[in-house]
């Protein structure tokens, strides 16, 4: 007994550490890609880890895929588990692993093994698919083994709008045999995924058929359509719509009977593989008529109580003349028979009513004679007709208003229109505008009339004549640059109001006189001078109704207006952050008050009120977060809709620098909505902004809040799926927003289940602009705050993290868990699943992992032991790529006992020797590099680099980036002599220097402002070693270099002489 326990105490540590967990293993699955378009493909591998030293003989693993996630076809199913299958059949909600073998441990290395099949889903959104505990059926020597942990992996499902099919036939009337071509037109609504595998059925109504051969258009090569010559079945398969061009359909298609015909493409017939169809019914109208009636007027425009002559003209397509026809013409009120008819008829029969005043007329009897489609056999009745009043009027024979003995008749009704028109002159009408509307004093605004005719015949006013008075302490600029558009005629004129002198315009004048102007019968007169003002204020310019007159003798009937404003150096702007919300998100309102003024405005006071009416309204949000830089007391109260600021301060404007000050505070959709489409605008009134010294603002300040149904996704993975050890994995969160507007300050929380905690050193890492990471080593959670996702774009959230514990652990994010300010959310869960398998690992990281060419990044190697042993003697080399050397000082360090870190400057390697590595705990050894050509380079430790006494080592490699960017040219100048006195020559040199080593600098330019006195001297005696252009002239206050060039590793030198007749120092 004693010998057996002797011998016991000499077994290999790691052969008992790897019973720790007998029978025990673990599976983990992921999708390889996880982010899909709908109806895309992913493969969906299951791995299964064995940590026992023998194998397992599986029975069965069986995954149930998520709603609406089938195997794909053809599922591509695959396993390298020894002697396994599987089976997997293409729209299955599920897949088995049924046999195989899971090799055993050998050493520090779990068996494993994996199957896979490939899957498709339509459903849009995150779909998550769990393996539950205790799924795997398996055995080994000593009885059953199963998975004892659960595991998850999420695949997103791009988000994609439904499609819209129109139709249309062309000509929408044609004659019993005549063809019309249908077009079906299938447009994809997503801006970035392609429509595949598109169907369509089209059935067309009774009575029409297919009478020629289908053509289409942008549908896909794989594109095929069946349309049967005498079918009445229009099938599309097979097709690819891009998001541009449009699939396009057209297929010829006739009748042999008169009728209406309605062509319906019922909602949801459109197929396609991503799922998105039309919900909508889709339809077209056709009228096929055996007899055709077409009306005019001519002209279609007269003076009221004018005449115009109506024609009716009636068309035969076939071979067989038409008889006994009859028709009623009812004329609209306000058309009537006129007193001289002018009756005309080829049609025969007997015509009635046809009398002057008359407001109807038939004809009975009539014949219609024989023809072909192409040239039907054709009668016309012509009458005319007066028009007794102002405006349009539609004269109509209905469908079925003309009848045969034959039977045919119009399926379509006919129709004219004819307009009368006043025989008055008309009055004038017109606008004024200020471009711009608002100026600072002493500025310059053009001031256009615009004039134009008001009703009345169509024909020109001519003697335009009016006065404009200006408004007090507006007066026409100099140069006034007064013009007329073309349509004012050549005769006008503009002069001061000083008859009979008419003295010509210089400027300065209050008034002015416009005479033997035109206004055209269509279109405008534009007149235009400038203006301007010295005194602040708000200037309403008004030319009065009535004070325009013409030769034909009307006027305007209402006043023209128009108004400036004279900026009193007080300006208010006022912007939403963002513009654009969804119910449940919130804005910042940001007021910046600006004071041009010499002078401070004090006593600030301020209104801005809400929109408070209506279903869109806002109010203050709770919390406000209000704040100001414009001192006073800020009033933001959550749920009211008013905003006030009073006693506050607004500096004086410095130099060109204008005094400014803020006002912050949020606000919240209020009202019944909707908040997904719609608008609301905030505006601070006139007046609303006043001070102590009498300066309030002049000018409305506005803006507009948008709404709209925003969406956001997420998926999360674990990058690799397995470790050992307690080793480092990747979490990497992948946030998507396929909207037209960023989605901003997102943030969101990640608590880790337990035994899950972030790595040390902590790696972060995000792409999210504005986006801040936050992790602290061993937290069981991490922080994302502040981040932006851009306008249909994706992002990235990335951080180390590991397991201290062995087995499977699932990372999940709750839905609604990640937000953005905007109101939107994660409408699905995300989750990963990390498995952990006993061994040892190293992990590694530079920090920081971007440095400037020569600067430096600490190398920190991490070495974490799950297996249940202390390891000693512990020793790992880490070999530096090329390109990467040894810092100096090194600075290396290690935490773990008893360790010595060997790391030599301008040394390619940092070693570990002589180190103990606690059980289930860990240790670190760090050094200093560094390196000076740009580039990212890849520093890998690979699998078996660690030794130790106790025979355990790494089995995965361990590899960290480090980005090297070029380092920033420098710039150094130098005066020669340094001292000299007033009016002598110094030599200005300026030295460019680039530290980078294989990169040229090319397009260089730099600028450099001499200090005040100083010039370049005559000569300037300039040199260049730059190339460029460099050609400082004698008396320049500057000097500038452009298109130079700056070898790699090199430096060049411009150098000019200067001079100062300023006594003392010149920097």
């Amino acid at each position: 007994m004693l010998m057996l326990l002797a011998l016991l105490a000499f077994l290999p540590a790691r052969e008992v550490r790897s019973q720790a967990n007998p029978n025990e293993a673990q599976v983990n699955k992921q999708f390889i890609p996880t982010i899909i378009p709908p109806g895309g493909v992913a493969k969906l591998r299951v791995y299964i880890y064995n940590p026992n030293t023998y194998p397992l003989t599986v029975t069965s693993l069986t995954d149930n895929l998520p709603a609406g996630m089938t195997v794909a076809s053809p599922p591509n199913a695959a396993t390298n588990c020894t002697g396994g299958t599987v089976s997997a059949i293409a729209g299955n909600t599920s897949f088995t692993l049924n046999g195989g073998t899971v090799p055993p441990k050998v050493g520090s290395i779990n068996g494993e093994c994996y199957f896979e099949v490939d899957i498709t889903t339509t459903v849009q959104g995150n779909s998550i698919n769990t393996i539950p505990a205790s799924a795997l059926i398996a055995s080994g020597p000593n009885g059953s083994v199963t998975n004892s942990s659960p595991a998850s992996a999420t695949l997103l499902v791009e988000s994609m709008p439904n499609a819209t099919v129109s139709k249309n036939f062309s000509p929408t009337t044609v004659f019993v045999g005549q063809n019309a071509t249908l077009t079906i037109t299938i447009n994809n609504n997503s801006n970035t995924i392609n429509m595949t595998n598109v169907s369509l059925t089209d059935l067309l109504p009774s009575g029409l058929v297919i009478n020629g051969a289908a053509t289409l258009s942008g549908c896909g090569a794989g594109a095929s359509i069946s349309a049967p010559l005498g079918g009445d079945t229009i099938t599309l398969t097979g097709a690819t719509v891009q998001p541009s061009p449009d699939c396009v359909i057209t297929v010829p298609v006739y009748s042999l009977t008169s009728a209406v015909y309605t062509n319906t493409i019922p909602g949801g017939s459109l197929q396609s593989r991503q799922g998105v169809t039309d919900p909508n019914d889709r339809s077209a109208t056709l009228n096929v008529q055996n007899l055709q009636v077409n009306k005019s007027f001519s002209p279609t425009s007269v003076p009221q109580n004018g005449v115009t002559t109506l024609t009716i003209t009636l068309r035969n397509p076939t071979g067989t003349p038409y008889t006994g026809v009859s028709l009623t013409d009812n004329l609209p009120a306000g058309l009537q028979v006129a007193s001289s008819p002018n009756l005309s008829n080829t049609c025969g029969g007997t015509i009635t009513g046809a009398t002057a005043g008359s407001t109807s007329f038939s004809l009975s009897g009539g014949t219609i004679p024989s023809g072909t489609i192409s040239s039907p056999g054709t009668c016309t009745i012509t009458i005319d007709v007066q028009v007794t009043v102002v405006g349009s009027r539609t004269n109509t024979i209905p469908a079925g208003g003309v009848t045969t003995s034959q039977g045919a008749s119009n399926v379509s009704p006919a129709s004219a229109t004819v307009t009368g028109t006043s025989t008055s002159p008309g009055n004038i009408g017109g606008s004024k505008s200020f471009t711009p509307s608002a100026i600072d004093p002493n500025g310059t605004s053009r001031l256009r009339v615009r004039l134009n005719r008001s009703g009345g015949a169509a024909s020109p006013l001519t003697g335009v004549t009016f006065v404009d008075n200006l408004p007090a302490n507006v007066v026409i600029a100099n140069p006034p640059n007064i013009t007329f558009s073309s349509a004012c005629g050549a005769t006008a004129v503009m002069t001061r109001n000083d008859p009979p002198t008419y003295t010509p315009i210089s400027g300065g004048e209050t008034a002015f006189l416009v005479r033997f102007a035109t206004v055209p019968a269509s279109g405008n007169c534009d007149i235009e001078v400038d203006v301007t003002s010295a005194v602040p204020g708000t200037y309403t310019n008004t030319i009065p109704a009535g004070s325009i007159t013409n030769d034909q003798g009307t006027s305007n009937s209402s006043a023209l207006n128009a108004t400036l404003t004279v900026r009193n150096g007080l300006e208010v702007t006022k912007e939403f952050i963002p513009s654009t919300i969804t119910a449940g998100g919130y804005s910042t309102v940001r007021i910046t008050l600006t004071n041009r003024n010499l002078f401070p405005l004090t006593g600030v006071n301020l209104t801005d009120p809400l929109p408070n009416t209506g279903a869109r309204q806002l109010r203050v949000r709770s919390p406000a977060n209000a704040s100001t830089t414009c001192g006073g007391t800020l009033t933001a109260t959550p749920g009211s809709a008013t905003v006030t600021l009073t006693g506050g301060a607004i500096l004086a404007q410095s130099g060109s620098v204008p005094g400014t000050c803020v006002i912050l505070f949020d606000v919240v959709p209020f009202g019944s909505g909707p908040f997904t489409s719609g608008s609301t605008t905030n505006t601070i009134p006139v007046g609303n902004v006043t001070s102590n010294e009498g300066i309030n603002n002049l000018l409305p300040a506005s803006a507009t809040l948008s709404f709209a149904n925003l969406t956001m996704r997420a998926v999360k993975a674990f990058d690799p799926t397995l470790v050992y050890g307690g080793a480092d994995s990747l979490l990497t969160i992948t946030l998507t927003n396929q909207n037209a507007v960023p989605l901003t300050e997102v943030s969101f929380t990640d608590n880790f289940p337990s035994g899950m905690f972030i790595s040390a050193p902590v790696f972060t890492n995000t792409t999210c602009p504005g986006g801040v990471v936050t992790a602290n080593a061993g937290d069981g959670f991490f922080t994302f705050s502040g981040g932006t996702i851009p306008a249909n774009s994706s992002c990235v959230v990335k951080v180390r993290a590991t397991l201290n514990v062995n087995g499977n652990l699932t990372n999940m994010i709750p839905a609604g868990q990640i937000c953005a300010k905007e109101g939107v959310c994660n409408p699905d869960g995300i989750a990963a699943s990390l498995t952990n398998l006993p061994g040892v690992s190293i992990s590694k990281v530079f920090t920081p992992s971007t440095i400037a060419s020569g600067g430096v990044s600490t190398l920190v190697i991490t070495i974490r032991d799950t297996g249940g042993l202390t390891l000693t003697n512990a020793s790992a080399t880490d070999n530096l790529p090329a390109g990467l050397t040894v810092a100096s000082p090194a600075s290396a360090s290690t935490t773990c006992s008893g360790g010595t870190v060997t790391a030599i400057p301008g040394g390619t390697s940092i070693s570990l020797s002589g180190a103990t590595v606690p059980a289930n705990g860990s240790c670190t050894f760090q050094a200093n590099v560094t390196g000076t050509v740009a580039g990212s380079y890849d520093n890998t430790i690979p699998a078996g680099a660690l030794t130790n006494d106790q025979g355990a080592t790494n089995p995965q490699p361990a590899t960290a980036t480090l980005t090297i960017t070029p380092a920033p040219p420098s710039l150094a100048k130098t005066f020669t002599p340094a001292t000299i006195t007033a009016g002598s020559t110094s030599t200005l040199t300026l030295t460019i220097t680039n530290p980078n080593p294989s990169v040229a600098l090319t397009g260089v330019a730099v600028t450099d402002s001499l200090p005040s006195g100083m010039t370049v001297a005559s000569p300037p005696n300039a040199t260049n070693t730059c190339s460029g252009t460099f050609a400082p002239n004698a008396g320049d206050t500057s000097i500038a270099l452009s298109g130079g060039t700056v070898p790699a590793g090199s430096h060049c030198t411009l150098t000019v002489d200067v001079t100062t007749s300023t006594i003392g120092d010149s920097v």
